[in-house]
C-alpha cells in the first residue's frame, strides 16, 4: 500500500455549496470505505487516494486531536454527534464544515460496522468561533498535551452549560441544524465505492527518502528539511486513529469496550 503524503496549506478557503452534503462512510476505527461525488470534488482527491485511509488523512493542521477523541468516544457509546471542522483539501486549501455524524451497527449483535459522517457548510458565524477556540485548544496541546485541552474544553461546555451540540447551535444558523436533522435519508441508497483503477507512484519527494545515501552533508538544508518533513508525514499515517487520540491500538481499544460492555 502507498503512503500518504499530506500537501502543504495554503491559507485559501474553498467555499461549499449551502445545498450540497459532503457524505463520507469509514469503518469503525475511522478509515474510509465511500465518498460521494461532492466530497470527492471538494477534498480533490480520486477515489484510490482515499479508500482505505485514515479520516487523518484530510485533517487540516489547525484542528485540535481532542476534538476527534471527544467525538469519538460519543460514537464507541452509540451517539450521534456534531462537530464543527476544518479539513484539508488536495491541493492545500481548506474548508469548513459542519459535521454530523452517525453509525451503524449489525442487528445480531449491536456492535458498529460503519460511520457514517454528512457535512454542509458552516456559517460565517461558526468558522469565527470555532476558529479561535481551536487555536486556544492546539496551543494548549501543543504545551501540555491532550489531556489538558480536553479539561479545558469540559471546562468550557460546563461553564455554558452546554454540550458540544449545543455549542454549535450556539455559533450556527438553526437552519443549517435543521438541514442536517431532516437528511437522514441521504445515506440510501449508497452508492459503492469505485474500485481502484491504477496503482498511484510514490511522490518524488518520498522517492528522494528512499534514496538518501549517507553522503547527507552534500544535500542543501533546504533539501534537509523536506526530507524530514515527508518522514515524519510517513511515521504518522502509520498510526492509527485510535493511536493517536487514546494512545492505544484499534484492538486494545476494542478490547476495552467489549470489557465495559460485560460489566455492564
Amino acid at each position: 500500500m502507498s503512503e500518504f503524503i499530506k500537501p502543504n496549506n495554503i491559507d485559501e478557503e474553498i467555499i461549499l455549496d449551502p445545498n450540497k452534503f459532503l457524505i463520507s462512510k469509514t469503518d469503525k476505527f475511522g478509515n474510509f470505505e465511500f465518498a460521494n461525488d461532492y466530497f470527492m470534488e471538494v477534498s480533490g482527491y480520486e477515489e484510490y487516494e482515499l479508500m482505505g485511509k485514515s479520516m487523518f488523512c484530510i485533517q487540516h493542521p489547525d484542528m485540535p486531536e481532542v476534538i476527534y477523541k471527544m467525538m469519538w468516544e460519543k460514537l464507541l457509546e452509540k451517539k450521534d454527534c456534531h462537530v464543527v471542522v476544518k479539513s484539508l483539501a488536495k491541493n492545500g486549501k481548506y474548508y469548513w464544515s459542519i459535521n454530523s455524524f452517525t453509525f451503524k451497527v449489525n442487528d445480531d449483535d449491536g456492535e458498529i460496522t460503519a460511520i457514517f459522517n454528512k457535512r454542509i457548510a458552516a456559517c460565517k458565524e461558526s468558522k469565527e468561533y470555532f476558529s479561535n477556540l481551536y487555536k486556544t485548544l492546539l496551543q494548549i496541546e501543543k504545551q501540555n498535551g491532550i489531556q489538558a485541552s480536553e479539561k479545558f474544553l469540559v471546562g468550557l461546555l460546563e461553564e455554558k452549560q452546554l454540550d458540544f451540540k449545543g455549542l454549535l447551535r450556539s455559533t450556527c444558523h438553526s437552519d443549517k441544524i435543521e438541514m442536517l436533522a431532516k437528511s437522514k435519508k441521504v445515506f440510501a441508497p449508497f452508492k459503492k465505492a469505485k474500485k481502484e483503477t491504477s496503482v498511484p507512484k510514490l511522490s518524488v519527494e518520498f522517492e528522494k527518502v528512499e534514496k538518501v545515501k549517507p553522503e547527507v552533508e552534500e544535500i542543501s538544508k533546504k533539501e534537509v528539511k523536506k526530507i524530514k518533513k515527508v518522514r515524519n508525514n510517513a511515521n504518522n499515517e502509520e498510526k492509527s486513529l485510535f493511536q493517536r487520540l487514546f494512545g492505544k491500538t484499534d484492538e486494545e481499544i476494542e478490547a476495552e469496550r467489549r470489557r465495559n460492555k460485560e460489566r455492564d
